[in-house]
């Protein structure tokens, strides 16, 4: 993945999911998702992720969900590029899921404001 043209991360993922060895995509999956150093284990153990259940998470935010900071307003460009070591056998979909975050803000006269940046 890149964004506004800096690799993220910046070394890319190479999980080699023969060998079931994919531990550094596991565990970034662990940290974007806030379960890193928490009881709240994930619905998927490490064998059911090398087996098919993958699914890669980023946390783009700059305090990577540590606390409830407000972040400035950014906008730009992501770019996410997949390689296989075999060429695909049929075509294969990828399914984007991103959140945002919103500030809503009650002014002086009690008038409601929202952005969707």
């Amino acid at each position: 993945m890149y964004v506004d043209g800096q690799q993220f991360p910046a070394k890319p993922f190479q999980p080699d999911y023969q060998n079931s060895s994919a531990i550094r995509e596991f565990y970034s999956l662990i940290l974007a998702t806030g379960r890193h150093l928490k009881d709240q284990p994930l619905l998927i153990n490490r064998q059911e992720y090398t087996s098919g259940y993958t699914l890669y998470a980023f946390n783009l935010s700059p305090y990577e969900g540590c606390s409830q900071h407000l972040s400035l307003i950014k906008t730009g460009n992501m770019r996410l590029e997949m390689r296989f070591r075999n060429a695909l056998p049929r075509t294969v979909n990828m399914v984007v899921y991103a959140c945002f975050d919103n500030i809503i803000e009650v002014n002086q006269r009690r008038n409601v404001l929202y952005d969707y940046y």
